[in-house]
């Protein structure tokens, strides 16, 4: 009986967790979202990265570009574990001309930049403002995997030729549909994060970054397992005469209430 309680107990939990992946995301413009990326948005509203308030007043807007300073926020967010502080401690450093004292991004830009994982855009300022394409988030991501920047070549001129090498090499750019460097979306900005915390970490060795796999199961080491304690699990779920999983037909195979 104490076994049978718990597999109803999982099968509860996993399900209540599937239904909530499924329909986390409820703004007010949740038609204009790319349905494809649904399940990106969601896992970064739970893990902080997104507000679950989206932008504010209901809505999430989709389609709206980032700027240098709110990616600067979300990989802030995302390296701290969901923490959001408001990088309270990486204020006051006066790194950048054009980011001043008190500016609401001060601290999440002076940690970017101070880590290595951003930089300015030259002669000593930021341009907080200014669009962010996506081969500068997948540098970001890239970073956090554990590549350097400057070994790797992506300061200087053709930076982001070798950035788009790399970052298609490690699946960041992976079912991308706009132009890499082109402006960001804010839901095409979850599946590069998502791909991001994904990607194979590595190590260097003799100069050179190699993979990193875990010696026991042989899988890649990613952020995702390491840092964010995340875990794939699959399996099936089949409802039980207490719990159903719902009457939408791609969750009922031949009737049986399985997904």
């Amino acid at each position: 009986m104490r076994t049978m309680k718990k597999v109803l107990a999982l099968s509860l939990v996993l399900a209540m967790a599937l239904g909530m992946m499924a329909n986390a995301a409820t703004f007010n413009d949740n038609d204009a979202i790319n349905p494809d990326l649904l399940s990106d948005i969601n896992l970064m509203i739970a893990l902080n990265v997104f507000s679950e308030q989206g932008t504010g007043a209901g809505y999430f807007e989709p389609n709206r570009e980032l700027t240098r300073e709110e990616v600067a926020k979300l990989i802030y967010v995302l390296k701290n574990k969901g923490n959001d502080n408001g990088a309270a401690s990486w204020t006051g450093m006066n790194i950048f001309k054009d980011v001043e004292a008190g500016r609401w991004s001060e601290g999440y830009i002076n940690y970017c930049a101070s880590t290595g994982m951003i930089a300015g855009t030259g002669e000593g300022y930021f341009n907080p403002t200014a669009k962010m394409s996506a081969v500068e988030v997948a540098k970001l991501m890239l970073v956090l995997s554990g590549y350097k920047a400057d070994v790797q070549g992506y300061l200087g001129n053709n930076w982001d030729i070798n950035v788009i090498r790399d970052a298609e090499a490690a699946g960041i750019f992976g079912n991308y549909e706009l132009p890499v460097r082109g402006s960001v979306t804010r839901e095409w900005v979850a599946r590069i994060l998502v791909n991001g915390i994904n990607a194979t970490k590595v190590k260097y060795e003799d100069g050179q970054a190699q993979e990193q796999y875990d010696l026991i199961t042989k899988k890649p080491v990613t952020f995702a397992n390491t840092d964010l304690g995340l875990v794939e699990t699959v399996g099936t779920l089949v409802a039980t005469n207490n719990v159903k999983l719902g009457a939408n037909p791609e969750n009922n195979t031949n009737g049986k209430n399985v997904y």
